[in-house]
């Protein structure tokens, strides 16, 4: 029997307050620690920041060295933001943290890197191709795992908790209980670029974690569970729906399934409510036939209507039961956490339902392309974004609609609505499906926008050569501080074809104070002048606004261009206050003016990128 106790985030509580206004988290009283304190965590952090540098110099590997700076990102990040010092055991665990980063450094400077075969908890790291920041995920690994086998994998997603910080979290991995001497699997604990829900660049930690964990041990890649509660749960709901196919089991424990009330009460334009389609799990409820699912919820946990909605979308789509392999189970006389013996079905069900496999009929929805894979199929192009597109069938015959391009994993022989065809890309014209792609710009996965999504890969921001880069200023402190991360940024004259080919380019200013948007604007869009702006048919007076807007950038269509915006949502009530108010403000394109932050127009370009 697997252990019930698999939701460790040792020492750390899952505290579900999603939906608490920002100011609970600002007035979260913290603890202060004497400059003499601070001042020997900076002196200690510093000198292992000197000894990364050396075994970067000496050209060690650069996965062991991030195993190495997750311990000084940590104590770096608490020494920035101090009213992140909650208590007094932060400084002890951060300082605990520098010391075993240090000891680390000495044995990898030696060659030595005996944390890479240890069994039991641990904490490893890996660099984010996002913004080359050093990310902290945990292990459990069983005292039976032996490389020469394949061993399953349980990625497990933390709840919400307002205190959590990289040095509380590292802490909380390296000091749990014993692994279980029967647990047969490897769990990894995604840090997830702290309180997000997971997505947009929380989403990319999830999987960037599982590729190191992937990288270093042998997981069969039949049997990776993805798991969650609370936060953690909504985390399941969005990855297992909009991945579904990844997955050869999923658990979905007390979290959000569906866009809040609040958040659909305030967004009154119809242009914004379209993309909350982008997160809203309870629109893709079909997906649940693609992998097994447990979905639990206390008995008297105030969450547990969420488990109730998705019951009763799915009884609309009057499914044959042969073709859902879900467990409903309600925890007992329980509130927000998991009844024990709950817990002892769940695992009991997921272990019945792997390896993973294939349905004999699959049943797909997508509400973008960034989302828009199943068992190989790709639906690359919509016709219709944030409208319903669906893929239903076999792997060698299905149908589809609302989908104008798809691609496959591979050519081979297929029938699309009937029609029969060879080949890995096909587009859809007149109603009729051919082979082949035409070529030209086309929203397509990864490249579908809106403004948000380019901050969810590799992205490099530029700073106007002069003028004012407030804007630019104030992303960067946003992102550093609820992303985790510094961002990249370089002037427009140190921006190489590397960084062009590499990166989605962020240019910040003006024609005028920006040489990069000037070479690129001719094939954007929008006209722009010193006098007016001119954009989906309207004008207006250039004098305090800019354009704001994501494109294929015409220096490398397959990347991302965003003329001055970050993350479209923004401080304490944009990241924290609740996962769904990180849904997007401003689309596609918008011209903003500078004095009030109130955009004048704005919208989305059609499959095409046109107006």
């Amino acid at each position: 029997m697997n252990p019930i106790n698999r939701f460790r985030l040792a020492g750390v509580a899952l505290i579900c307050v999603i939906g608490l206004p920002a100011r609970a988290f600002a007035q979260t009283p913290a603890y202060h620690p004497a400059q003499a304190e601070l001042k020997r965590l900076g002196d200690l952090n510093a000198e292992l920041a000197r000894a990364i540098g050396s075994l970067q110099m000496a050209g060690k590997p650069a996965d062991l060295i991030a195993d190495v700076a997750i311990y000084q990102k940590a104590a770096e990040w608490l020494l920035r933001y101090p009213e992140e010092f909650y208590a007094p055991d932060y400084l002890t665990k951060a300082t605990a943290g520098v010391e075993k980063g240090l000891s680390r450094a000495a044995e990898l400077s030696r060659d030595a890197h005996p944390w890479t075969t240890q069994k039991g908890h641990l904490a490893r790291g890996y660099r984010s191709r996002i913004d080359d920041s050093v990310q902290p995920y945990g292990l459990s690994i069983p005292a039976s795992y032996d490389p020469a086998h394949s061993i399953r994998l349980d990625i497990f997603l933390h709840g919400r908790n307002p205190k959590l910080t990289e040095a509380t979290f590292l802490a909380a991995q390296e000091s749990g209980k014993p692994v279980p001497p029967e647990q047969t699997f490897i769990q990894l604990d995604v840090y997830g670029r702290g309180n997000n829900s997971y997505f947009w660049a929380g989403e990319t930690d999830v999987f960037e974690a599982m590729e190191s964990v992937r990288a270093h041990y042998n997981i069969d890649p039949e049997r990776i569970v993805l798991r969650g509660f609370s936060m953690g749960g909504t985390g399941t709901w969005e990855l297992g729906l909009h991945h579904p196919s990844l997955w050869a089991a999923v658990e979905c424990g007390a979290g959000y399934s569906e866009t809040r009330d609040i958040v659909l009460d305030t967004v009154k334009d119809a242009r914004l409510r379209s993309a909350l389609t982008i997160h809203n799990p309870i629109l893709c409820v079909r997906n649940m036939v693609n992998a097994p699912m447990v979905v639990y919820a206390g008995e008297l946990d105030p969450l547990r209507k969420f488990m109730v909605r998705v019951q009763e979308e799915l009884g609309k789509l009057d499914l044959p039961p042969a073709e859902l392999r879900v467990k409903f189970l309600i925890g007992p006389n329980t509130g927000h956490r998991f009844n024990p013996n709950s817990k002892k079905e769940s695992d009991a069900f997921i272990d019945r339902s792997l390896p993973r496999r294939v349905p004999e009929h699959f049943r797909f929805v997508c509400y973008t392309p960034r989302y828009g894979s199943v068992w190989g199929i790709h639906a690359d192009t919509l016709d219709q974004l944030y409208q319903p597109a669906l893929i239903e069938g076999t792997l060698d015959r299905f149908t589809t609609s609302n989908v104008a391009a798809l691609t496959l994993d591979r050519a081979r022989a297929i029938t699309i609505n009937g029609q029969q065809l060879e080949g890995a890309a096909f587009e859809r014209k007149n109603g009729v499906w051919k082979t082949g792609i035409t070529a030209g710009l086309r929203k397509r996965a990864g490249l579908q926008g809106p403004i948000d999504d380019a901050f969810q890969d590799a992205f490099l921001c530029v700073r106007p050569t002069t003028g004012d880069a407030a804007v630019l200023d104030a992303f960067r402190a946003e992102f550093a501080k609820y992303m985790r991360g510094d961002v990249r940024i370089k002037r427009p004259g140190e921006v190489t074809a590397h960084d062009i080919a590499d990166y989605n380019l962020v240019l910040f200013g003006d024609p005028w104070s920006n040489p990069l948007i000037a070479k690129v604007l001719p094939k954007l869009p929008v006209r722009w002048s010193k006098e007016r702006i001119e954009i989906a048919g309207k004008t207006y007076p250039a004098q305090d606004r800019r354009v704001v807007m994501i494109y294929p950038n015409p220096l490398n269509p397959n990347r991302y261009v965003v003329l001055n915006s970050g993350n479209t949502f923004h401080g304490p009530e944009g990241y924290t206050q609740s996962s769904w108010f990180l849904y997007p403000r401003l689309g596609d394109y918008a011209v903003v003016n500078n004095a009030t932050g109130a955009a004048d127009t704005y919208g989305y370009f059609d499959k095409n990128w046109q107006m």
